[in-house]
């Protein structure tokens, strides 16, 4: 594939949405400058351009997978498909891949037992709460 210009998109409001359109690499690529003319649409007011990447002599504009063609450096670029990692997934089918906690063998060395008491104006209530400690 061949290198045939360079793409920019411009965003313009109404004041309430945000709508993209082609932009034009004759103003875009020189909004960088002192003074340089912005790109303008009837009735909107422009809010930014993002692009500056390269059009391909593809019908979409785009390399596809597998496509490639050569940079102006000399260099190349593939297109290649999307990479998906598989360091979140279970190693076997089925698995989960959250922690959880192994029941110790080990009893536990001593109890603790907490009561708390809360008083408001209408309501007592006393709560129990038990947890073990195990030392290993």
């Amino acid at each position: 594939m061949h290198i045939i210009g360079k793409k920019y998109i411009d965003y313009f409001t109404d004041g309430t949405t945000v709508t993209s359109y082609p932009g034009d690499p004759e103003i875009d690529s020189h909004l960088a400058e002192k003074n340089a003319p912005i790109p303008m649409r009837e009735g909107l007011t422009w809010k930014y351009t993002i692009g500056g990447g390269y059009i391909y002599d593809t019908v979409s504009g785009d390399l596809e997978v597998g496509q490639y063609a050569v940079l102006p450096d000399g260099s190349y670029i593939e297109k290649r498909p999307t990479f998906v990692s598989s360091t979140s997934t279970p190693m076997v089918l089925g698995e989960s891949t959250s922690a959880t906690e192994t029941p110790s063998s080990i009893a536990p060395t001593s109890t603790v037992e907490a009561t708390t008491d809360t008083v408001s104006s209408d309501i007592s209530s006393t709560s129990t709460a038990s947890s073990s400690d195990s030392v290993i």
